[in-house]
């Protein structure tokens, strides 16, 4: 799912003009105001062995001027997974795909979009305020 919110564009050029540290917030209030949507999927996510949620993370990261934040069955570190191989054995990312989008024999179940979709608008009317906050904290700091 892509979620489009107004004057993103002219944010992003007046974010590459102040230090690398803004991008740093702009991962943080993403974050911070995802979280929500995180928590929807883990709610809604489908209950065949319970494993699945586990796998459901978000990880944030800057490139190239751009702040992004994934949200979903993401891989994980072969520490954490090789802490928890037996009880996840059979599960988790590649599992996920086929609850979500279906298969010959299962119809899809969406809970995934399902759940971003119902938390998307909240993100986008929250995220503005944090990210102000954010920055407006980060450059008083500077000033002193």
């Amino acid at each position: 799912m892509t979620m489009r919110m107004q004057g993103a564009d002219e944010l992003a050029r007046k974010l590459r003009e102040i230090p690398d540290k803004a991008q740093k917030l702009c991962v943080d209030a993403m974050k911070a105001e995802a979280r929500p949507m995180l928590d929807e999927m883990k709610r809604t996510a489908p209950e065949d062995t319970g494993r699945l949620r586990f796998f459901l993370a978000m990880s944030g990261s800057t490139r190239k001027g751009r702040a992004r934040v994934l949200l979903g069955c993401l891989r994980m570190s072969k520490q954490k997974l090789a802490k928890n191989s037996k009880k996840l054995a059979g599960q988790g990312p590649f599992y996920a795909r086929f609850t979500e989008f279906g298969t010959e024999f299962q119809p899809a179940q969406n809970w995934m979009k399902d759940a971003a979709d119902k938390e998307a608008q909240g993100f986008l009317d929250r995220y503005p305020q944090r990210l102000g906050d954010k920055l407006g904290k980060e450059m008083a700091k500077r000033a002193h």
